[in-house]
């Protein structure tokens, strides 16, 4: 067995390859990536030891059972690249592992870009200090960027490590909890380089689905004997229903204001003009949004652009998988290996 220090001197030199290759993300903000992730990497408990402890918080051990079960199912049904993922812990003691950083140019949908030799060219920046993430944001706002930072609570090494359970997620509710392992575990299984929109639309989408057919699953199993179990897969099943319907109507509305900035930005006024028209156009999306048989709020609140793209990228592309979807008759597997192709 490995020592320690040989464990760590192994994760720090792979991290440190992978850092240094991504050139263009700047020296300060790469070593500063570097030591977080290996933090995390280095604070890491085994679930297998810690389900042995007898005042563990049954919320969390509950959780724990329940990923070991969304790891068999991800990887013998659905035959997602599992590995050794989510079976270790580390408890952050914060409420967010990270903050995304979005910036947009408030006249158009010019997007600010970093690029990482790994993962290719992306609309975002991650950091682990929001400090950090608001220093950065006054740099941007300051050359005319749109700016949203918003938290992050879970992310995927894309298959370089082993990730772990993180208590910035482990509290949320069951649903959630295990659309968030589906969704991480499709990052860790599949990233077109240089595609965030339809990677983050891939992951959402078959998030969603994956976490619906799970609780099928879970109805079927004969074990499911009791009345309340019973009742409890059926609300699941019931709400991950209802959220995959929300995203549809999410995504679509999404879509239509996208294109309606899009034919603002694209006329032929000034850019003081388009700011002001896009700000009516915003006002009146929002009044017919209101209009809507929904029990949901909207996703945005203003017309800003870095965040209306930073929804546009989980949304965009919910039609067309929900589409291809529908052509393979709802059969999970081979939506995935269809998709996985596409050039």
């Amino acid at each position: 067995m490995k020592s320690l220090l040989s464990r760590r001197l192994l994760y720090g030199g792979a991290i440190a390859l992978i850092m240094l290759s991504m050139s263009c993300g700047g020296i300060g903000y790469l070593a500063s990536s570097g030591y977080q992730q290996a933090r995390i990497l280095w604070q890491r408990e085994k679930i297998e030891r810690l389900l042995k402890e007898k005042n563990l918080n049954q919320r969390i051990r509950e959780r724990f059972e329940l990923a070991a079960e969304i790891r068999n199912y991800a990887k013998f049904y659905l035959n997602l690249k599992v590995d050794r993922a989510y079976t270790s812990y580390v408890d952050l003691k914060q409420d967010a592992l990270s903050w995304l950083l979005v910036a947009v140019k408030p006249d158009s949908f010019e997007t600010k870009r970093w690029h990482f030799p790994i993962v290719g060219q992306i609309p975002y920046k991650g950091f682990f200090s929001k400090e950090d993430a608001l220093k950065e944001a006054g740099k941007l706002r300051e050359l005319g960027y749109e700016i949203s930072i918003r938290p992050v609570t879970a992310y995927s090494s894309l298959g370089y490590f082993n990730d772990p359970l993180l208590s910035t997620f482990i509290h949320s509710d069951e649903l959630a909890f295990t659309e968030t392992i589906l969704h991480e575990l499709a990052h860790r299984t599949f990233w077109k380089k240089n595609d965030a929109v339809f990677n983050e639309g891939l992951a959402h989408f078959f998030g969603l689905q994956a976490a619906l057919l799970f609780y099928k699953n879970k109805l079927k199993e004969r074990s499911v004997s009791r009345q309340d179990c019973l009742v409890k897969y059926e609300e699941l099943v019931k709400k991950a229903k209802k959220r995959i319907e929300r995203s549809l109507i999410i995504a679509e509305r999404i879509v239509e204001l996208y294109k309606t900035f899009s034919e603002i930005f694209n006329s032929n006024i000034t850019a003081e003009e388009k700011i002001h028209r896009k700000k009516e156009a915003f006002e009146l999306w929002s009044e017919s949004w209101q209009k809507q048989e929904v029990d949901f709020r909207p996703p945005l609140t203003s017309g800003n652009n870095a965040e209306l793209m930073q929804t546009y990228l989980y949304y965009h592309k919910f039609p067309f998988f929900s589409n291809i979807f529908d052509e393979v008759n709802g059969d999970l597997k081979v939506f995935w290996n269809r998709v996985t192709t596409i050039k």
